[in-house]
């Protein structure tokens, strides 16, 4: 069951997908995640890339980010998660779905961000040309934290952001990469 740990939303039940093309992040990774992302959410904007149930972004907004962008193109299952977000915070929504193929919201998408969640399906194949569209929209002291299996070699570097930190839960893997231009301490 998917739910939303913490925020002013903390407690509400999400939508589960009953199809297999979207595969959420396990309870026990998203708790990680925005324990070591705690004090970077508050008034943040937030990109979750491949949203899948939106629960990553749910969550940020839950959290106190002051804008979220989900961008998945299968739009079923997050629509009515966002929808019963909307419910519980009672109308008021920072959250935006671009309905879109990641490959495609690049070529439309003009802000910046501060953190980029990227949790790609694991046969995705992440390219050079993709890592390099990420990076142009990322602030000058921003965060990328890529979802992967941990037995994918992680990236060393991407134009102008280095890994600082690979946890590992089982077969998945956070892997946050900052830029050379900020500095970040993860615990």
């Amino acid at each position: 069951m998917l739910r939303i740990i913490s925020g002013t939303a903390k407690g509400l039940r999400l939508h589960t997908p009953s199809q297999k093309k979207i595969r959420p992040t396990m309870n026990k990774v998203k708790e990680s995640l925005f324990n070591i992302l705690q004090f970077r959410i508050e008034g943040c904007v937030f990109l979750d890339l491949f949203s899948g149930t939106g629960q990553i972004g749910i969550e940020a907004a839950s959290r106190g980010a002051k804008m979220v962008y989900l961008v998945e193109k299968y739009r079923d299952i997050i629509n009515k998660n966002i929808n019963r977000y909307k419910t519980a915070s009672k109308g008021t929504c920072n959250i935006k779905l671009l309905n879109f193929d990641a490959i495609k919201f690049f070529d439309m998408f003009e802000k910046k961000v501060d953190i980029a969640f990227v949790d790609a399906p694991f046969n995705f194949r992440i390219s050079q040309i993709f890592l390099n569209k990420l990076s142009k929209i990322i602030n000058k002291n921003g965060l990328v934290v890529f979802e992967t299996q941990y037995k994918d070699v992680a990236i060393n570097k991407f134009d102008d952001f280095n890994l600082i930190k690979r946890y590992r839960y089982g077969r998945i893997s956070l892997d946050f990469y900052s830029s050379l231009r900020a500095v970040y301490q993860t615990t």
